[in-house]
């Protein structure tokens, strides 16, 4: 009889400590779950962050670009993925736009400094001349014409000849 209410009560005893042994047990396993979800999590945003900062940085090129910085440029990183081939496409993009606007400015300057040579030549010359686009539209009249013709010419540019001075109609 002592054997046996000795071995219920140490069989009450271990199934006691068993309770306390399962929470702890249900304990660190929660925290190993916790610790796996956050470190997952983590991975997950760096993974993202990868991926997104290149996208973010071409974006902000592309506005730039948009409001008028043809010298905006995007880091090409080593990277033979697609990204960086837009980058480095993107790039060159941007290159050849800042290259056909100088190109465009050159040929706008020039073109204002024989416009001017031009206006030039005209203002010294005594005899009236009227220069017409390839439409018959008055384009650049001297002081020499409009004081011949009684009219001011200057006032009279972009229209056509023939409606200005029907007298040179068949003449045009």
């Amino acid at each position: 009889m002592e054997k046996t209410s000795a071995a219920v009560a140490q069989y009450e005893r271990l199934e006691g400590r068993r309770a306390g042994l399962e929470t702890a047990f249900s304990l660190v396993f929660g925290m190993v779950a916790m610790l796996l979800v956050l470190t997952s999590v983590r991975v997950g945003l760096t993974m993202a962050t990868r991926l997104a900062t290149p996208i973010v940085r071409l974006i902000d090129a592309a506005e730039r670009v948009r409001s008028g910085d043809l010298d905006a440029r995007v880091d090409e990183e080593d990277i033979a993925d697609e990204i960086g081939l837009l980058s480095r496409a993107f790039n060159r993009m941007s290159d050849q736009l800042s290259t056909q606007r100088q190109d465009l400015m050159d040929a706008n300057r020039e073109l204002d400094e024989r416009r001017r040579f031009t206006e030039t030549v005209l203002a010294g010359v005594s005899a009236g001349v009227i220069g017409l686009d390839r439409h018959g539209r008055i384009h650049l009249p001297n002081r020499s014409a409009s004081d011949l013709v009684g009219r001011p010419l200057d006032e009279r540019i972009g229209e056509e000849l023939p409606a200005v001075l029907p007298e040179l109609a068949e003449a045009v």
